[in-house]
């Protein structure tokens, strides 16, 4: 596998990660709506298993940098190929992802 296809698996897999991770975080949030109030307790405990997410998997900030390094990285080695429909594609690749992480 070349260089080039490289980065793209890179830059689709880091979208795909922080997609799963706003889902899972939305799923969360919106359980912490349904419990109300009355739940202290619940609700501190939820932030500490959320907390510890965060520190264990490095904070979704350090994520979309990833992305947006992985992005520029991965033009900048286009810039390389001659002009064609597929690297056109693939610099649009690039810039989907990055959008979807923004």
């Amino acid at each position: 596998m070349n260089q080039l296809a490289a980065f793209g698996e890179h830059l689709a897999e880091i979208g795909y990660r922080v997609t799963d991770l706003a889902t899972e975080i939305a799923a969360y949030l919106a359980d912490l709506d349904e419990s109300g109030p009355h739940e202290l307790a619940a609700v501190e405990d939820r932030r500490a298993v959320l907390g510890s997410l965060v520190r264990a998997h490095g904070s979704l900030e350090a994520a979309r940098q990833d992305a947006l390094d992985w992005a520029d990285r991965a033009r900048d080695a286009l810039t390389r190929l001659p002009d064609h429909p597929i690297r056109a594609m693939l610099d649009d690749l690039a810039t989907y992802v990055v959008a979807r992480v923004n």
